[in-house]
């Protein structure tokens, strides 16, 4: 067999296809491959049936990740018989990609082979992964599928120029609209008004019977006119929105009413306007998974997040809604309170068993608390306590339902210790149900506060209020240079055992009697022959004081872990916390236990 034309010189064929011995077409194409040979193989020729199953399972695979017609072209023509048997089946061409006008040959190539099957359109601005000097137009995009858009499933079309908008009168098989602007650097020079891009496609009036999935990203400078609820459909069950503006509440709200059936609702970026003279309706979403609003103003975040009632698995996500300078009538932290609180959630409500505090040194300073009604315990052979990162709870749908990140928090707060008041306060009637207590102060890794000695502490009085209801912590994870560094605590034994008595705010029984792991991550210990101590160094003999305390008044833990810890933690040391604890475990910044101690009692002899 011949090797490829010029044309795909950069493409090797396959082994298995440069093997097969075929007759040439009659015609070639400029998309085809020459072939010559005298009789086929047997295994060239198989029959039509499984000839037909094979190119499915490839076309699975190549046009899903490719979104390209050319290289599916090429798989079907490797001989005439493959070739004449593929076009029997249309199914076979109901995959059509492409970047116009680059592949728009081979793309009307496959709306004509695919007849009148239903077909899924994937056009894009570029190839994935190639550098390509040229600009999308959603004229030329419109252009191709708009004759084909009644039997259209899945439209997905990524552009940056658009200047004329096109009216859909019906697609009824459309299930998946996906619309990308990408803005492109050729228009750097232009004036502002000519850079504005309009939206392709109109459905105002149109039906669209089976809607299901929309997905609508912009830039900053496009899609100025577009409003989201024009796309509200009853059957629509998941919607993604991202730069799309000039939208107020009360409409979005309406607009909600009008799809029952969602389940998946997430609001990015959108410039949305609060209605506080309108009368804003209540919505129920009882199928409703996912609630996410990031990088809105809080006031309209309250706003929804108060008049949608949500059911009890939903997984709440708020992040970046920060508030403006004026005072707020509806603060987003206040609303946030009310869900934890059960108010507005379908069905039963879970009580919170998680809450935590994070200051973020990448975050501009800005305290973060969330908390969620799911409680994950410590799984020390899996991925620990990877299980509460940010990065999962606002990336995968897998991570623990019910999750809140709260961002609307003034940044005049000095550290984290008066955003964990302010949530507790707010919802005080679920303390007793938390589980899992996680502070982290990242900031302090990193700024000035970690080798500054002279640093003082705030008193106590706030976290030791709040701490006496959490009656039923079983695990309290400490992350960073916590002790000075969060603004709290000056030693390792004023949370576990109370402020001394000249500050004087516990009261005399132990904290947290049902607590059962100590978690301590990133955390350094001051050794005894250094003579100036760092800001944030933990004495072990403290740390041994507590597990002491605690074990003699029957108050035992379970487990003592650390996890990436600093200097001055001996072997030695590890020994001596064993006696008093039931496991010591030693974790190293991959996750893997280094090493494990079990206390075992002596025996006493027995005579």
């Amino acid at each position: 067999m011949d090797a490829p034309t010029p044309a795909f010189k950069d493409i090797e064929t396959p082994l298995s296809f440069r093997l097969i011995r075929s007759f040439p077409p009659k015609k070639v194409l400029s998309y085809e491959l020459p072939f010559h040979g005298s009789l086929p193989s047997p295994l060239a020729t198989p029959p039509v049936d499984l000839l037909i199953e094979i190119l499915m399972c490839i076309q699975a695979d190549v046009i899903h990740h490719e979104h390209s017609a050319a290289p599916w072209l090429r798989y079907t023509h490797v001989s005439k018989y493959w070739r004449t048997t593929a076009l029997q089946c249309p199914l076979l061409w109901r995959y059509i990609g492409g970047c116009p006008p680059t592949d728009t040959e081979y793309i009307e190539e496959m709306i004509k082979r695919s007849r009148e099957a239903p077909v899924r359109c994937v056009l894009q601005k570029r190839h994935p992964g190639r550098r390509q000097n040229q600009s999308g137009s959603a004229e030329a995009m419109v252009a191709l599928v708009l004759p084909i858009l009644h039997r259209v499933e899945t439209l997905s079309l990524s552009f940056d120029e658009c200047t004329r908008t096109a009216r859909i009168e019906d697609a009824p098989l459309l299930r998946t609209l996906e619309l990308s602007c990408e803005r492109s650097t050729f228009g750097q020079g232009a004036r502002a008004d000519e850079l504005l891009i309009q939206f392709p496609l109109c459905v105002s009036g149109a039906p669209l019977p089976s809607l299901e999935v929309l997905k609508i990203h912009g830039t900053e400078d496009c899609l100025a006119s577009t409003s989201i609820c024009e796309f509200m459909r009853p059957t629509l069950k998941a919607l993604d929105t991202w730069l799309c503006k000039e939208v107020t509440v009360v409409d979005l709200l309406y607009a909600l009413q009008e799809t029952p059936m969602l389940e998946t609702f997430k609001l990015s970026s959108c410039c949305l306007e609060e209605d506080w003279m309108s009368k804003l309706p209540t919505v129920s979403l009882p199928w409703l998974r996912v609630f996410s609003l990031v990088d809105i103003p809080a006031e309209c975040a309250a706003q929804l997040l108060t008049h949608v009632n949500l059911p009890a698995d939903v997984r709440i996500v708020m992040e970046e809604c920060h508030a403006s300078s004026s005072p707020s009538e509806m603060p987003l932290i206040d609303a946030m309170a009310a869900r934890l609180a059960g108010k507005g959630i379908l069905g039963s409500h879970k009580p919170v068993t998680y809450i935590a505090l994070d200051w973020h040194h990448d975050m501009d300073e800005s305290p973060l608390v969330y908390a969620h009604t799911s409680y994950i315990p410590w799984n020390s052979t899996v991925d620990g306590w990877n299980t509460f990162t940010l990065e999962q709870i606002r990336g995968t749908e897998t991570g623990p339902f019910c999750s809140y990140v709260i961002y609307d928090l003034p940044y005049s707060f000095p550290n984290v210790t008066p955003a964990f008041q302010a949530t507790c306060r707010r919802v005080s009637s679920c303390l007793e149900e938390v589980r899992v207590l996680s502070i982290s102060a990242n900031l302090f890794l990193y700024g000035p506060f970690r080798d500054d000695p002279t640093a003082n502490s705030p008193d106590l009085r706030f976290w030791s209020h709040w701490c006496r209801y959490m009656t039923q912590v079983e695990t309290l994870h400490l992350k960073g240079f916590l002790w000075k560094g969060l603004g709290v605590l000056s030693s390792v034994d004023e949370l576990l055992l109370g402020p001394s008595s000249a500050t004087g705010d516990f009261h005399a029984e132990l904290p947290f009697p049902h607590l059962r792991c100590l978690h301590l991550e990133s955390v350094r210990f001051r050794r005894p022959k250094v003579q100036r101590a760092l800001n944030g160094d933990v004495h072990v003999e403290d740390l041994l004081a507590v597990v002491r305390t605690r074990d003699e008044a029957g108050l035992r833990l379970s487990r003592l872990e650390f996890t990436k810890p600093g200097p001055g933690l001996e072997l030695e040391d590890r020994r001596r916390l064993a006696e008093y604890v039931d496991q010591v475990e030693l974790w190293d910044c991959n996750k893997t236990k280094s090493s494990h101690i079990t206390y075992v009692p002596p025996r006493k002899d027995v005579r």
